[in-house]
């Protein structure tokens, strides 16, 4: 069986995250790795590796890397990699990735693919030109809850869609600490990290219904960084129905727990995280709990997104998180951000598409 080898760019815990992930997958090899910190390096090429708290689970190394680089353009030189795994922060995601593809590497990006929705765009572009494998790290689209959803959705069993709801929260929590609250690093605060989530996860679940415009305000409340952390989005359908997503950090309170939604039909109504569906059948109104899995957010979901991106690259199966589609999700954000900055409701045909 032909493998593809692959490089992982940052190798702080999404890096051993991914890295985990891509061991597990039969026909993929993690043959490099690259970071500046030589610290981190080590801890991604040891033979234990910490735990992450952002999910169920405890990834262990396969075995161990056999290259180690300091230097993008290096490891792109000299290691013999197919695709390229990006998880650093979020302002060099574009600079990372142009290079990756311009070399002639498949790439696996963190969300946001890039901070700003014409960055995306090229990005997008050049994968497509290239006929390069460009997928963006919106693991939502791969948990087996968010699956069903799309399916009943696009079965019309619910109606035609009147209203919708997402939620993007960390109770109680800020990444002060970190990358994620420093603007120059993040690009924006709990909107690009949170918010993200829940309306990605809309957008796939509704298919082929599209955003025409949007409302964007937050406040920063909870701390002394320069990124907001409590915000809601206005979003209204091109059919006029109008949607609401929650997102923030350190909030008291969350409605729902990451990417949990809520989509109300003129049939019917549906819920994920917890998932149910509620429909009148034979006259009488009743409530479904289908029976899918017990799991919520393990190391399980990010190795489906590892063995979908690998498929895609060996078999030419659909992207179903690809650069292009994501740059639609970037549209949305771009446009929440201009709508809170100018004070005004921002139409996503303002934005030029591919």
């Amino acid at each position: 069986m032909q493998e593809t080898r692959v490089g992982i760019v940052g190798a702080g815990k999404m890096g051993i995250t991914h890295c985990g992930s891509f061991m597990r997958v039969e026909s993929a090899r993690v043959v490099s790795a690259c970071d500046p910190d030589r610290s981190k390096l080590a801890v991604i090429r040891s033979s234990e590796w910490p735990e992450v708290e952002y999910y169920e689970g405890h990834f262990s190394p396969e075995y161990i890397i056999p290259e180690v680089y300091t230097d993008l353009t290096e490891m792109l030189l000299k290691s013999p990699i197919d695709a390229v795994i990006v998880s650093t922060p979020n302002v060099t995601h574009y600079e990372i990735v142009k290079e990756s593809l311009k070399a002639g590497k498949h790439v696996l990006v963190e969300k946001p693919a890039a901070t700003t929705y014409e960055h995306a765009l090229e990005l997008a572009s050049i994968a497509r030109d290239k006929g390069l494998v460009l997928s963006v790290g919106q693991c939502w689209r791969f948990h087996p809850h968010i699956q069903y959803a799309r399916e009943i959705v696009g079965s019309g069993i619910i109606g035609e869609i009147v209203k919708f709801k997402g939620f993007g929260i960390h109770e109680s929590y800020v990444p002060s600490s970190s990358w994620f609250s420093r603007k120059e690093l993040s690009g924006g605060g709990a909107l690009i990290d949170m918010g993200i989530h829940p309306i990605d996860t809309l957008r796939y679940v509704l298919g082929k219904v599209q955003i025409s415009h949007v409302a964007g305000s937050y406040i920063t409340a909870f701390g002394s960084y320069d990124v907001e952390d409590v915000g809601v989005a206005l979003m209204t359908m091109e059919n006029g129905a109008p949607g609401i997503v929650e997102f923030g950090w350190a909030n008291p309170h969350t409605d729902g727990v990451e990417s949990s939604i809520q989509i109300f039909g003129t049939k019917g109504y549906l819920r994920v995280f917890p998932t149910s569906l509620k429909l009148t059948v034979a006259e009488k109104k009743g409530e479904f709990f289908p029976k899918i899995c017990d799991w919520y957010l393990t190391r399980e979901l990010y190795i489906r997104q590892a063995r979908h991106f690998i498929e895609c690259i060996e078999s030419g199966v659909e992207n179903i998180n690809s650069g292009i589609d994501n740059t639609e999700t970037m549209r949305i954000i771009d446009a929440l951000y201009r709508s809170n900055n100018e004070k005004r409701v921002v139409f996503l045909n303002e934005y030029r598409t591919i």
